[in-house]
């Protein structure tokens, strides 16, 4: 079995360095297409608002059209938006050019099926396999494909998502939306606004290198100060690429996936819609899983990565689970997280229960928390994974249930993550000195 090319969100590094040079992106390109296409088959490639993404547009476009596919071209969408009309117009699979919330000297590809699902383990290792036979060669001039932009460009996603939400509903609602200068930048202010809300847009005018940059969902103190000082009762953040978000009560407070997923399953509970599991990740707050147990809801917990949560939803039945990063999936709106529809969600329970978001994210008691990255070296990366599987044995096995440690290896960046969750912020401190000490042996 080879390597695997895909990391925790599919293939992402810094351009222009292996495997996203362009001669391996070529190779992906086929190698995805003999996996996920066929010939006379349609593919549609969106990307974000990166200046890469030119160049690897063009080089995956390429590719497919040598295979013998259609390809369509949508130009900067997010990642929803290309995950809902992969399925919805039944293209074999959809590709999307980002990075996420990385800056723009990064990029990436993340892959969608015909179902607008990300791919599971199997599919990945056979693109992998595909990807080191090294045997890409161009069909003759009658058999390659053609290029298309996709007629529908962002309007029909955009009517897709006002159409979930009764008509108007946020007309009384004052909000700042940050787009991070990404893939949402004309999108979520159209859908915003055409269910009626008075926005404060930022983030919404990128130039191809200012993604991601000291603002939307990883850099929420922006919106944080705007909301403040602005009046407004809530502020949304969405990350590059627009599958994510954070957002801020009417206060400033930033509230998290933790939170926000709480919010949304208490609600659904009281409605009688949620009567199946909720997935979350390792690294959601003990919290949050104490509080749906106390809901009576019954929570599946899997491995970081929000392809992970969908597959544990799909395989229980179930429809909502999220990460504490911010991505929130419901099967019921989209096959992915979407930060928009997300967003949209929270200010539906606030409009249907009168409460503010300060009310609401009020209701579940996170345990203090302490997060850590240390970078790494990569040629190391299986001692450390043994170092991080020792450090949290060790660690777990010494502290209470209220307390409790997960170290492991970043699936996008070169660096360790270590969460510490426990009330005593001496013991945080001291366990986070301690790992840092092992992780200094090592280089």
């Amino acid at each position: 079995m080879n390597d695997l090319i895909f990391g925790t969100d599919g293939i992402r590094g810094p351009v222009g360095q292996y495997p996203l040079d362009p001669a391996s992106l070529l190779k992906i390109g086929a190698a995805s297409a003999r996996v996920l296409g066929k010939k006379d088959g349609k593919v549609i490639i969106a990307k974000d608002t990166r200046v890469s993404g030119y160049i690897f547009e063009s080089i995956l476009e390429g590719a497919f059209l040598s295979m013998g596919m259609d390809v369509y071209l949508t130009g900067p969408i997010t990642t929803p938006a290309l995950s809902y009309y992969t399925k919805q117009y039944n293209f074999d699979f959809g590709v999307m050019i980002s990075a996420s919330h990385n800056s723009y000297q990064d990029n990436g590809i993340k892959f969608f099926n015909s179902d607008g699902h990300k791919l599971d383990a199997q599919i990945q290792q056979a693109i992998s396999d595909s990807f080191y036979k090294d045997d890409f060669q161009f069909l003759d001039a009658n058999s390659v494909g053609k290029a298309k932009r996709l007629p529908m460009g962002i309007n029909n996603y955009i009517d897709y998502c006002i159409s979930k939400f009764p008509e108007y509903f946020l007309k009384d609602f004052k909000l700042v939306l940050d787009a991070s200068h990404g893939a949402g930048f004309k999108i979520s202010p159209r859908i915003f606004t055409g269910l009626g809300a008075d926005i404060l847009p930022v983030g919404c005018s990128p130039n191809g290198y200012n993604i991601n940059d000291r603002c939307g969902s990883t850099s929420p103190e922006l919106v944080s100060q705007l909301v403040k000082t602005g009046s407004y009762q809530v502020g949304v953040a969405i990350d590059g690429d627009g599958d994510r978000l954070t957002l801020t009560d009417e206060e400033g407070s930033i509230i998290n996936g933790d939170q926000i997923l709480y919010i949304l399953a208490k609600y659904y509970k009281h409605k009688g819609i949620l009567d199946s599991p909720v997935a979350i990740t390792v690294t959601s707050n003990l919290g949050l899983y104490k509080a749906l147990e106390n809901l009576d809801i019954t929570v599946i917990e899997t491995e970081v990565g929000d392809k992970n949560v969908s597959l544990a939803l799909r395989n229980s039945g179930g429809f909502l689970g999220g990460e504490s990063s911010g991505h929130i999936i419901n099967l019921n709106y989209n096959a992915t997280g979407d930060g928009t529809l997300a967003a949209l969600q929270v200010l539906l329970v606030m409009h249907e229960t009168n409460k503010t978001l300060k009310q609401l994210a009020g209701e579940l008691k996170l345990i203090p928390s302490k997060s850590l990255d240390i970078e790494i070296d990569s040629t190391k990366r299986h001692i450390l994974e043994i170092l991080c599987l020792e450090f949290n044995q060790n660690k777990n096995n010494e502290l209470n249930s209220d307390c409790r440690v997960l170290a492991r290896l970043s699936g996008t960046e070169p660096k360790v993550r270590l969460l510490i969750e426990c009330d005593d912020l001496e013991t945080q401190d001291q366990i986070a000195n301690e790992f840092t000490e092992e992780i200094g042996k090592l280089k």
